[in-house]
Order: C-alpha cells, then sequence, then structure tokens
C-alpha cells in the first residue's frame, strides 16, 4: 500500500514560532506570486531537531486567524522547508551540514496599506552537524586550517554558502 508524500513547509505564523535542524539542502525556485508575475526564491530544506509553528484558519466570520489551539510541533527527523527572501542574506553564512534555527522574532507594519506587514524571521548559526555529514559522505571533510570544510553535495554542486 502506497501513502501520499507530502512537503512539509515552515510558516512563521505566531510570534515565537520556530524550527531548528541541520540544513540539508537549498535550491532556487521560479514560480509566480499572488499578482502572476514571476518570481525566484531561495528555498531551505532542514533537518528538523526540533520546532513549533501555528496556521492560519478561517474565523466565522471568515477573517484569516491564528489556529492557537492546534500549534504544529515538528518531530525530530522530519524534512521540512522554508522560503523567505528577508533571510537569503543570512542564509549566505550557513553552510550544508551546519546547524541552523529560524525563530519567528516580530512584526513591523507595512508602510503601504496595500501590502502585508514584514515579518522579521531571525536565523541563527549553530556548529557543523558532524554525525549528519559523516553519514553523508563518509566523513567530516577537514579544511587546510583543520576546521570541518563542507563537502560538495551528492549532486556534485558546490555546497551552499
Amino acid at each position: 500500500m502506497f501513502k501520499e508524500v507530502v512537503s512539509n513547509w515552515f510558516k512563521a505564523t505566531k510570534i515565537g514560532d520556530y524550527m531548528e535542524g541541520t540544513l540539508v539542502g537549498s535550491q532556487e525556485r521560479t514560480g509566480v506570486d499572488p499578482q502572476g508575475r514571476p518570481q525566484t526564491q531561495q528555498v531551505y530544506e532542514v533537518l528538523v531537531d526540533e520546532g513549533k509553528f501555528h496556521n492560519l484558519i478561517k474565523n466565522a466570520s471568515g477573517q484569516k486567524v491564528i489556529d492557537e489551539a492546534n500549534p504544529i510541533v515538528m518531530s525530530k527527523g522530519d524534512y521540512y522547508q522554508f522560503a523567505k527572501g528577508s533571510i537569503n542574506q543570512a542564509m549566505r553564512k550557513i553552510k550544508i551540514g551546519q546547524k541552523v534555527k529560524f525563530v519567528f522574532d516580530s512584526v513591523m507594519p507595512s508602510k503601504d496599506k496595500m501590502k502585508n506587514d514584514f515579518k522579521l524571521v531571525k536565523v541563527y548559526a549553530g556548529d557543523l552537524d558532524e554525525a549528519w555529514m559523516k553519514e553523508q559522505w563518509g566523513e567530516v571533510p577537514v579544511a587546510e586550517n583543520d576546521e570541518p570544510a563542507a563537502p560538495a553535495t551528492p549532486d556534485g554542486l558546490p555546497p551552499f554558502n
């Protein structure tokens, strides 16, 4: 019997929502925005250690509200994806195989009333996940300065920096 495989997306909906784990992949995806214009976004894939976030639901009057009663609790070993343009600069400092944490920190009101408020998601860098790297590549490569170096990805592309 087969079971549908669905992709898991981390959604920063409520202040305090977070996800932490090992960055295992990153790729640029092209699609369209809500207005139908082409857009490209960087999508990060994380092997989760822990995390929690909330979905939006519609209340009786049809407004979208945070589902406070049913937070999504991520389980260790789950894979989640996350994309947010404002984190791309910080993510350039995170390597494949490195621990990373995303935390929905605050909301800044939009100056343009036609646009959504800005959600500030902070990025925290951790150590390399040596166990994951050994599992993927058999060993943790060491750079000339005796610090673990990020290996090439299995598809032969250079590691994400």
